[in-house]
């Protein structure tokens, strides 16, 4: 919902799984486009979403599910500075966990797939993408928020953060 209302998008889909019924349905009465892939595979996930629907010269944004709080002001300015550069993959830095999104090239995450072993494809999707496209001599651009946020974290993945983040939109937390 708050990607509905960055000014750079084209489209947004989410890539979700089988297993995530609950999502699709969510999407589906929400109007938002929903791709099924590979479950363990999130690399292999965004490839084949990519080959099905987009050009060589597309640009795509890959956000985590546990990132509810994104900001579309923020997703737009990294859009508009990744398109005037010419780096392969951008992330970033400073920013509060949760507010993170990577942004990439199509025909270099193409060129990537092409290339990368199957050891750094299980890094890609369980630790670190950002390695994995520096290892493989890619053109990484970090963009970094003014202040340092990075101790601060608006992640969901428990219950316990789902209070805190609730908190916060209803105005009853500090940070």
């Amino acid at each position: 919902e708050r990607l509905k209302r960055c000014q750079n998008l084209d489209r947004i889909v989410v890539a979700t799984t089988e297993r995530s019924r609950d999502i699709y349905q969510y999407c589906k009465i929400a109007g938002i486009e929903v791709y099924i892939g590979d479950e363990e595979d999130v690399f292999t996930r965004l490839v084949s979403y990519t080959k099905d629907y987009c050009n060589p010269e597309d640009i795509v944004l890959k956000f985590n599910a546990d990132s509810p709080m994104i900001d579309s002001s923020t997703v737009d300015k990294i859009i508009e500075q990744f398109k005037s550069d010419k780096g392969d993959f951008g992330f970033l830095v400073n920013y509060p966990r949760g507010l993170h999104f990577n942004i990439m090239r199509v025909d270099k995450l193409w060129d990537l797939d092409a290339k990368i072993s199957i050891p750094d494809k299980s890094i890609w999707n369980k630790v670190d993408e950002t390695w994995v496209w520096f290892k493989y001599g890619y053109s990484l651009r970090g963009y970094k928020c003014l202040f340092d946020f990075s101790h601060l974290s608006f992640e969901v993945n428990t219950q316990e953060d789902l209070d805190f983040v609730r908190r916060l939109f209803n105005g009853e937390g500090d940070i």
